[in-house]
């Protein structure tokens, strides 16, 4: 894709497949339909050139559009077909994908390239891709030759005898420019359909990542809860020894058992929680149902663009969702060219084998029974011609539409990058002041207000409120952390490829 020789890939390693982005509105090259049109003046040709310029011409070559779209499906299949490189053995799967033959180490980068390799979103929008990039060939097609047969009721008398039937065969040929710029419309269209084969495949990384983010930020506060509650356990076991002596009250100890239940219980409703996250990533990744979906307890790394913001713009202006709507106004254009040569005739040629019995004259004459062979000529008229214009005006009402809806999106991406970078920044700086800042300083002061408890300087309440505060705190760096790994993803969806980042240590 654009900018900066990136692959054209979504984040954690290459889709399979996902070809490289090619200019929006590609030149055609190698066939003479241009030439064709009524509206360019060219030379009559000479009629003993003439079937063989609308051989040329109507049956024949492809587009450069149509060869890079067959090339670009080459490249895909041979990519699903072989093993994700990222992959490697911690996301292996046979054919019957049964949840023992599916394994995944816990980070991020298999689930990216087990969702490319098996989400059916990316499959569909490939066999999308497959189906369009056919159409070419069957725009271009001919009509089907005519063959015919009549036998004379009555036989004819002729000096050479008889005639008994006739066998004829003709073929229809249309006005060039219809077949030549109905197979450039739909090489366009194909190539519209593998920008939108890309942005699924964007579309896919960045649910992945959104949902392998919020399953690690649930485990991590579970692994946060579990530890406030086995800390509160611990001081309500010291409290309770101090009760014994009279320096506790038994309420301290129903205080500190409350705030147990209270850990609990926001255990319980994260592990629910952690039950729909499972699902939403399995749904991302297209997991069969049952398979573990582990996620490690290292923090992700997070870090800034190592671009500059007006990059990352220019990028998402070229979108693969943009460049669909570039290539599919383009061949709205073609198809319009492709209905104006309705306005013009179309020609067919034919032969007639007149099939002659014997001649009953005597004596017969040399040639008897000599069958004749007829050439014909057929012109058909385009009458209709106002609704031949009102299709080509269609047509190009629809290229100023996708031309309309290109520029929306171009928009909506400027406006979105901008979106992304906010958050981005937000989480960043929450994730540095937390982890680097509040969360040390909130360690520190728990350390000292447990030491000023046990030599009886300060109250259980001062404690509890120190507790609490770096409860929170570690809650909110890893809600920073884990907003920061979404915004990434939210940009690197948006720009469509990679962004080289500048991890910030933990």
């Amino acid at each position: 894709m654009h900018g900066s020789n990136r692959t054209p890939n979504a984040r954690g390693g290459s889709p399979p497949g996902l070809p490289s982005r090619r200019a929006t509105s590609p030149v055609m090259r190698g066939c003479p339909g241009d030439h064709l049109l009524p509206s360019v003046s060219h030379r009559p040709r000479s009629a003993r050139t003439a079937p063989l310029w609308f051989a040329v011409a109507l049956v024949g070559c492809t587009t450069a559009t149509e060869r890079a779209v067959e090339r670009e499906l080459a490249a895909i299949e041979r990519r699903l077909a072989a093993p994700a490189p990222s992959a490697g053995p911690a996301a292996e799967a046979t054919s019957d994908e049964t949840p023992e033959n599916v394994r995944f180490d816990g980070t991020l980068g298999p689930y990216l390239a087990y969702a490319f390799a098996h989400s059916p979103d990316v499959r569909a929008a490939y066999e999308a891709y497959r189906a369009a990039a056919e159409e070419p060939k069957i725009a271009r097609r001919l009509p089907e030759p005519t063959l015919s047969f009549a036998g004379f009721v009555r036989a004819v008398e002729t000096r050479v005898g008889p005639q008994r039937a006739n066998l004829g065969v003709a073929q229809w040929f249309p006005w060039p420019s219809r077949l030549i710029q109905a197979g450039h419309a739909a090489a366009l269209r194909a190539q519209a359909a593998g920008r939108a084969f890309e942005a699924a495949a964007l579309e896919v990384a960045r649910r992945v990542t959104h949902a392998y983010a919020e399953l690690w930020r649930i485990d991590r506060n579970i692994e946060v809860e579990t530890e406030r509650a086995t800390l509160f356990e611990g001081l309500a076991d010291a409290v309770r020894i101090r009760t014994q002596t009279g320096r506790a009250r038994i309420a301290d100890v129903a205080r500190i058992e409350t705030r147990v239940l209270r850990a609990r219980d926001r255990i319980a409703a994260l592990e629910a929680a952690r039950r729909s996250a499972s699902a939403e990533l399995r749904r991302a990744v297209g997991a069969p149902v049952d398979v573990e979906l582990p996620v490690v307890a290292a923090s992700p790394p997070v870090g800034a663009p190592a671009v500059s913001d007006g990059d990352l713009v220019t990028d998402a202006e070229s979108h693969p969702r943009i460049a669909a709507m570039a290539s599919m106004s383009e061949a709205e254009r073609r198809a319009a060219k492709a209905r104006r040569g309705e306005r013009f005739p179309s020609f067919g040629i034919g032969l007639n084998w007149i099939i002659t019995g014997a001649s009953s004259m005597d004596p017969p004459p040399s040639d008897s029974g000599k069958d004749a062979v007829v050439a014909t000529g057929m012109l058909r008229l385009p009458l209709w011609q106002r609704s031949y214009g009102a299709a080509e005006r269609k047509a190009r009402a629809l290229a100023r539409m996708y031309d309309a809806r290109r520029r929306v999106l171009v928009l909506d991406a400027r406006a979105q990058v901008e979106a992304a970078l906010s958050r981005l920044d937000d989480a960043l700086r929450r994730v540095e002041f937390y982890e680097r800042t509040l969360v040390r300083q909130a360690e520190a002061a728990l350390g000292s207000m447990r030491a000023a408890y046990a030599a009886e300087k300060a109250a259980l309440a001062d404690v509890l409120d120190a507790e609490e505060d770096l409860v929170e705190l570690r809650r909110a760096a890893v809600d920073a952390r884990a907003d920061a790994l979404r915004a990434y993803a939210d940009l690197e969806a948006l720009v469509g490829h990679p962004v080289p980042r500048k991890d910030m240590t933990p």
